[in-house]
């Protein structure tokens, strides 16, 4: 299996399977064209990975010692711990010289983004509510958002359904995958690889997000685990949907706001992703 290698700084792209230079504002669109969609794949599973692993660790040892009144204090500790999980992490198709990185990161992601995460899904998923984003609405392609829109809603209108029919969180997961394929067929004929990007991102971290949460609730044994959360599961999808949602919205939004702004896509996506989550924790 070819290893993916992305380079992400301030300004420069490296492609090491390619030993190819990009400069970094375009990133944007021809970035992600020199993917397969396989080679996306596989980069998003491993940013679903990652802040699956960060959000473990999150919810055991770091979230009781957060004081949820001080929202401020609570995103400086939160990125501060992000952004030395992923120095100290060993990524596997994701390689990231972090030199100027996290510097660059934390001026990306801030607490306005993170209240937009909410305002947005709250909202049918309406990408007229990124209210203190004007940048990043400007440089959308609003002639392809609104399938990443739809595809948001989609997902939304069809879990709840797909849990229901499940016998397992297995169950669940060849069920997901499989509607998420059969959903995103048609992307790359009516859109770019880049919202195929977005949507794939979403999704697999919508699905992770299931998984760490319900084994956050309902202790580590998946079979028991997922009978417990059935058993509960109009009250228990109140608690959950909110937080695997901005998760996922998350991760988009950061990815979106790295393309316009740097340091790329992977870093602030995933770092967006455990921020949502851990701030809408918290909360």
């Amino acid at each position: 299996m070819k290893k993916i290698y992305l380079y992400i700084s301030l300004l420069l792209l490296f492609v090491g399977c390619e030993n190819e230079i990009l400069n970094n504002k375009s990133l944007h669109n021809q970035y992600i064209n020199n993917y397969t969609t396989e080679e996306i794949d596989l980069i998003v599973s491993e940013m679903a990975t990652f802040h699956q692993t960060y959000m473990v660790g999150f919810l055991d040892s770091i979230c009781p010692t957060i004081d949820s009144e001080d929202s401020l204090s609570s995103f400086n500790l939160i990125m501060i711990s992000i952004q030395q999980t992923m120095l100290d992490y060993n990524f596997q198709e994701i390689d990231i010289p972090i030199s100027n990185y996290v510097e660059s990161n934390s001026n990306i992601i801030s607490l306005p983004l993170i209240n937009d995460v909410a305002l947005f899904w709250q909202n049918n998923f309406d990408f007229a509510f990124l209210q203190n984003n004007s940048e990043l609405i400007q440089h959308l392609d609003m002639s392809e958002i609104g399938f990443i829109a739809d595809f948001f809603r989609i997902i939304d209108l069809n879990v709840l359904p797909m849990i229901e029919k499940s016998d397992s969180f297995e169950d669940f997961r060849n069920s997901f995958s499989s509607f998420i394929q059969s959903n995103l067929s048609d992307c790359l004929v009516f859109s770019s690889k880049e919202m195929y990007f977005y949507a794939k991102l979403y999704a697999e971290i919508y699905l992770s997000s299931i998984d760490y949460f319900t084994n956050f609730m309902y202790e580590q044994d998946k079979g028991p685990r997922w009978e417990k959360f059935k058993g509960t599961l109009k009250e228990a999808w109140e608690i959950t949907r909110p937080i695997v949602t901005a998760d996922a919205v998350g991760a988009v939004f950061g990815a979106m706001a790295g393309t316009i702004t740097g340091p790329g896509i992977v870093v602030t996506g995933m770092t967006n992703a455990c921020m949502s989550s851990a701030m809408e924790c918290i909360n």
